[in-house]
């Protein structure tokens, strides 16, 4: 806040929380998750230099739920229901006089991620919408398990600004079974057993 006075809240959380240092170890020795270590370990000094943010203000977390925390405009990326693929959206502010960037992702093996932009530009305090698509469905080992990684955006207008790193942190979601199964008017229950067809389940 002293080197940065006219920031923000939000600018101040973005810019430590994007610049991070994710290298970050549990008791154990083993590379610690998003759930463990957040964003990472602070590094003020390239904090100083970041070039984007996120708003978010307090009224929206204030409104917001259990159900649709994931849709609010943090520096990260988490959704505890992703089926088979889901989307996540953030709005991106330019504090720096404007900039280019690219998109990237580090990701486990069979899971993907989309940008709607690859790319983008952005003015002086001007602001780009993205929208991150991941797709889970190329790995079935991962189902019912947290999957973590991390989208970058990197610095592409030369001026050597550090690249910006969201923690990313999936449930990939088995579905959900209904809670009761009803045959329906005109099933003959004879055989004491019914046939029922249940979507949106991994089989």
């Amino acid at each position: 806040a002293a080197l940065k006075p006219t920031w923000s809240p939000t600018q101040i959380t973005s810019a430590l929380m994007l610049t991070a240092n994710e290298a970050v170890r549990d008791y154990t020795g083993v590379l610690a998750t998003p759930h463990d270590r957040g964003a990472g370990r602070v590094d003020l000094a390239r904090a100083a230099h970041a070039g984007l943010y996120l708003n978010v203000t307090d009224a929206q977390f204030k409104a917001a739920s259990a159900a649709n925390a994931h849709t609010l405009n943090l520096p990260s990326l988490g959704f505890d229901n992703c089926f088979g693929s889901c989307g996540l959206t953030r709005t991106f502010t330019d504090m720096v006089g404007g900039g280019s960037w690219a998109v990237s992702a580090t990701l486990p093996a069979g899971v993907t991620m989309t940008p709607s932009a690859a790319s983008f530009n952005v003015g002086n305090g001007a602001s780009q919408a993205l929208t991150f698509t991941f797709d889970l469905t190329a790995a079935p080992s991962l189902i019912g398990r947290w999957v973590y990684g991390s989208v970058t955006l990197t610095d592409t207008s030369g001026n050597n600004r550090p690249s910006l790193k969201l923690p990313v942190a999936l449930f990939s979601s088995p579905g959900v079974l209904p809670t009761e199964l009803k045959p329906a008017a005109d099933v003959n229950l004879e055989r004491g057993f019914f046939d029922s067809a249940i979507a949106n389940l991994v089989a």
